[in-house]
């Protein structure tokens, strides 16, 4: 659905899921104006990037390896392995990262890794479940996913990794989230064992249930103080 640079509503046909077009670039912005420097990737599968070795989206299991990849390439280059690094980390992309603390050589390898900022976690049978597809539907659904990627979603989320989280965590979410499960996030929240915070923002709704959770992704590139905050903690 999303890029690195954001959504824009190009190719995503008649029926757009969400009315403008989310900027990702805002939040690269403002954080660039404040001294660090940014690195904005594509997952494989997603964006410009090429194949990965599986060539469908896999909800942050694939994912994770990115993730861990875009780390060490910083915690490696010439001008930035003795700097400190930060993750924010929206959507599939924080599930990706929570799945990455939990590989055996993944980020809690990194001893400059010194924080992240997790935007609304949403892992797959929840996000199934949010939706309020048919029992019969949702099946059908994980047994093609099943068949193309050899994955099942169903049984394969990445909240057993929430404990392998090393780093200070700021956890953030709208409340009119359309596919929020408030008991989630908080149990999300409560398994982290590291320094945490949990910030509820509540936006107006919007006209469909994709846009309520995509203005929480607005509200990140219009709304810096906490960001800045966190990272100007830890970062």
């Amino acid at each position: 659905m999303c890029c690195r640079s954001g959504y824009t509503q190009e190719g995503k046909g008649f029926m757009k899921p969400y009315p403008d077009e989310i900027r990702f670039l805002r939040q690269a912005k403002y954080l660039n104006e404040a001294g660090y420097t940014i690195l904005m990737y594509d997952f494989r599968n997603h964006g410009e990037s090429a194949l990965g070795t599986i060539p469908w989206v896999t909800w942050g299991v694939d994912e994770a390896k990115d993730v861990v990849a875009a780390v060490d390439y910083i915690a490696t280059h010439t001008d930035y392995k003795d700097a400190s690094i930060g993750l924010l980390s929206i959507c599939m992309g924080q599930g990706a990262a929570t799945t990455a603390f939990g590989l055996e050589q993944g980020l809690r390898g990194y001893t400059n890794l010194k924080c992240m900022i997790s935007i609304q976690p949403l892992d797959y049978p929840t996000f199934i479940s949010a939706m309020g597809l048919p029992g019969f539907l949702a099946r059908s659904t994980s047994k093609v996913i099943h068949k193309r990627t050899g994955i099942d979603f169903e049984a394969c989320s990445w909240v057993p990794n929430v404990k392998d989280i090393s780093v200070p965590t700021l956890v953030i979410q709208n409340e009119n989230d359309a596919y929020l499960d408030r008991s989630f996030v908080d149990a999300y929240y409560d398994n982290l064992t590291v320094e945490k915070e949990m910030l509820w923002i509540r936006i107006p709704k919007k006209k469909s249930a994709f846009a309520n959770r995509a203005a929480a992704y607005v509200w990140l590139g219009e709304n810096p103080d906490a960001i800045l905050r966190w990272f100007g903690k830890y970062v």
